[in-house]
């Protein structure tokens, strides 16, 4: 049961302020951080029931469905917050990389609007689905999701020095590669299998792959080394699935889909901020950790609620029963 929000987190998403209306930034920080808690589910209906002073959901509803707040304000306020936390904690000789890839989320819904029958590499089908692409920042300690896009497209726009050096490209039959709408550019041929954490390359006997670039001077182990690095935004997918509810959105229309997915991506920097406030020897290294530090706070609130109630003479068994303990 939330009581109330911690102040950890309301001081930085009260940085959303300009993008909405008071009654709307209330919404914002009851929906972020219900995402973040998941008592019980991350759709509208479980976020309002997780609140302690529960109402009629359709405040919530309207806000994610109906009210004219704007998508792209509050994008751009989210990459200003990451582009200041690149700079006070990313060395400037540390690369940024983004990496852009897309998500399938298996629905069941007929009439959700942009689903239709896409490929699923976990099902290993076609599967009806809404399907993201987005891309994920990898910036030294630093990793989320930080871009929703409709197309697969350079995402980089808007961040500091960042320079998009890799296209796609394809392989045909060996040694011949199509790389559309690019020149000059480097192609590695390899079989080598690439681990992103360990950053080295290990040779095994698997089929040949080619791995392009527009960067001439780079060495071929670099080359796949930072392409290994793409694994990463599934990591990043997973976790926003399983830690932030990516795709546990129970509406239909387009924009509320969007919405949704746009304060996922809200509450994933969001807690690397708050995460950064920490002493840099207290600091979590993943997404999970963070969440349940969150819980821990927002139990934190809730023990000082209990013991306000009980200090005014309430009994402690009601008070426990209200917070279902």
């Amino acid at each position: 049961m939330i009581v109330s929000i911690p102040e950890e987190f309301l001081s930085i998403a009260n940085e959303f302020k300009e993008c909405f209306t008071e009654p709307q930034v209330r919404h914002f920080c009851r929906y972020v951080w219900g995402l973040i808690i998941g008592e019980g589910g991350r759709n509208i209906q479980d976020i309002a029931a997780a609140y302690l002073e529960a109402t009629d959901q359709s405040s919530l509803n309207n806000f994610i469905c109906d009210s004219t707040w704007s998508r792209d304000k509050v994008r751009d306020k989210r990459i200003e917050l990451v582009n200041r936390a690149i700079g006070r904690h990313v060395r400037r000789d540390k690369p940024l990389l983004f990496v852009l890839d897309d998500i399938v989320i298996t629905k069941s819904g007929r009439c959700m609007q942009g689903a239709g029958y896409f490929y699923s590499n976990t099902e290993r089908r076609t599967v009806w689905a809404h399907n993201f692409v987005s891309s994920f920042l990898v910036a030294d300690h630093l990793r989320m999701t930080v871009e929703a896009l409709e197309k697969k497209a350079a995402a980089a726009s808007g961040y500091r020095g960042v320079k998009v050096v890799n296209y796609p490209c394809y392989a045909t039959r060996p040694l011949e590669v199509y790389i559309p709408d690019v020149s000059p550019a480097q192609v590695v041929f390899s079989k080598a299998r690439i681990s992103s954490e360990q950053k080295r390359v290990s040779l095994e006997e698997i089929e040949p792959k080619a791995t392009a670039t527009s960067s001439l001077t780079w060495s071929k182990t670099k080359i796949l080394t930072l392409y290994a690095k793409r694994s990463l935004i599934e990591n990043g997918y997973r976790d926003e699935k399983q830690n932030l509810g990516l795709g546990q959105y129970q509406v239909r229309k387009t924009n509320s889909i969007l919405r949704h997915a746009e304060l996922v991506f809200c509450a994933h920097p969001l807690l690397v901020l708050m995460n950064l406030r920490r002493k840099r020897g207290q600091r979590f290294r993943t997404l999970g950790q963070m969440c349940q530090w969150a819980k821990q706070l927002q139990m934190r609130e809730a023990i000082a609620w209990a013991y306000k109630k009980w200090s005014k003479g309430e009994s402690l068994n009601d008070v426990l029963d209200i917070l279902s303990l």
